[in-house]
């Protein structure tokens, strides 16, 4: 054992030896060496958080995102379902929890000065169950709520003329109108 460590410091002062003879040559391999150490961790943190990191949900494994094709096309926009398949889908269930589903859209807020454009997310009343989130800031739906043509109302974030306040975000405002009743 004694002989294998005597070997690593002759080792060693023999390349503490050789670097002090030629600085340029150990400036350049140290240089090297530490911008691909640096190269090779960032690769590496990067992949963790994308590839494998876990999503910060409950249950995530069991999590998946699904899609629609037909005749081997997608719809009119990659990545999305069709009301009438997310409708069937959710009747017609039987070896999934449950179905929830999102979109993007942007609608005007106005009722606090000029009208401004900003970017919401409508959601199923069963996607924060689904995902076993709580909102930051409200409820989460209640029974009965999201059925077609009920007005959401959705918690605003701080505009550019507003503060980001907790309470002028808890501000709420319905951004659909009331569908009209029809009169029989």
């Amino acid at each position: 054992m004694a002989d294998r460590f005597a070997g690593l410091v002759h080792d060693l002062r023999y390349a503490l030896r050789i670097l002090r003879r030629e600085p340029g040559f150990a400036a350049v391999a140290i240089v090297t060496m530490a911008l691909g150490i640096g190269a090779t961790t960032m690769l590496f943190s990067v992949a963790y958080g994308v590839l494998l990191k876990p999503l910060p949900w409950a249950a995530a494994t069991e999590l998946l995102r699904v899609t629609e094709t037909r005749q081997g096309r997608s719809g009119r926009v990659d990545g999305t379902v069709s009301n009438g398949t997310f409708l069937a889908w959710r009747e017609h269930r039987s070896t999934i929890e449950d179905i929830g589903g999102w979109r993007t859209q942007t609608v005007t807020f106005t009722g606090a000065g000029d009208p401004v454009r900003i970017p919401i997310n409508p959601t199923t009343p069963s996607l924060f169950p689904l995902l076993r989130v709580q909102p930051l800031i409200g409820r989460l739906f209640a029974e009965g709520e999201g059925a077609p043509n009920e007005p959401v109302s959705s918690t605003t974030r701080p505009t550019p003329r507003s503060s980001a306040s907790s309470r002028t975000c808890a501000r709420m405002r319905s951004l659909a109108p009331r569908s009209p009743r029809s009169s029989r």
